[in-house]
């Protein structure tokens, strides 16, 4: 078995595979709350992992504390890949990006991997294993905070909840602004996609899948543990 660690900006999720496999995952947000959790690794006998980082030095130190009975790589830019970049400044790649497309990327179809977090990005791999670029769009909360933001009078909100056009208080217009116009930019890049590669697929994870999935439902594949799954993937890559 082995462990695949995200350290995100307010929670680190991980996920332990074994071979392929997703066998057990959570969520916490701070490395003491992997006391329990460590221990039953220790005992199984998990002797190795990866994790991935937005640049959480402290974390990274106390995780690396925590887990010193495994040999316990970081993702980085010169970390081996099963997949190759096709992509001008490879050094500015997100380190997220990359995890995700190799986690969706199948030799049998091209793949685009539709990542809805902080920012949405786009990532296409090909099925002969390039890495083919995407794009990169604010995610719903970044549009919702930029309303408030940048107007005198509307509203910051806080929580979001089902919505139908028209909609008739100004929450709800801004809401029905910030998750359907990523639904429709997602239809835009999906229908650009297919134009280039035909009979692809495409996969939808991240944060905020729970409010896209459904109206998606016809488009896209869900799948929350893209990013899981890559890094186990990465890992299993530097022993070939």
């Amino acid at each position: 078995m082995q462990l695949t660690f995200d350290i995100g900006n307010s929670r680190i999720k991980f996920g332990v595979f074994k071979d392929s496999k997703l066998i057990e995952s959570g969520v916490v947000e701070k490395v003491s709350q992997l006391d329990d959790y460590a221990s039953s690794w220790r005992a199984a006998g998990v002797s190795k992992g990866i994790y991935s980082s937005v640049g959480k030095p402290e974390v990274e130190k106390d995780l690396t504390n925590k887990l010193s009975f495994i040999q316990l790589m970081k993702l980085t830019h010169d970390t081996s890949l099963p997949i190759k970049l096709d992509y001008e400044t490879p050094k500015t790649l997100g380190i997220d990006r990359i995890a995700v497309s190799v986690g969706g990327f199948s030799g049998n179809v091209d793949t685009m991997v539709i990542d809805a977090g902080s920012c949405i990005t786009y990532d296409i791999v090909s099925r002969d294993g390039y890495y083919r670029g995407g794009a990169i769009t604010p995610g719903i909360k970044m549009r919702l905070k930029a309303m408030h933001h940048f107007t005198a009078r509307l509203p910051l909100l806080d929580d979001l909840v089902d919505v139908s056009f028209p909609s008739k208080s100004t929450g709800d217009c801004m809401q029905l602004g910030g998750v359907t116009s990523v639904e429709h930019e997602m239809k835009g890049f999906i229908a650009e996609f297919n134009k280039i590669y035909n009979n692809g697929r495409v996969l939808l994870t991240g944060g905020d899948t729970v409010y896209l999935a459904e109206g998606l439902k016809n488009h896209i594949f869900a799948d929350n543990f893209l990013q899981l799954k890559g890094l186990n993937e990465i890992l299993n890559y530097q022993s070939k």
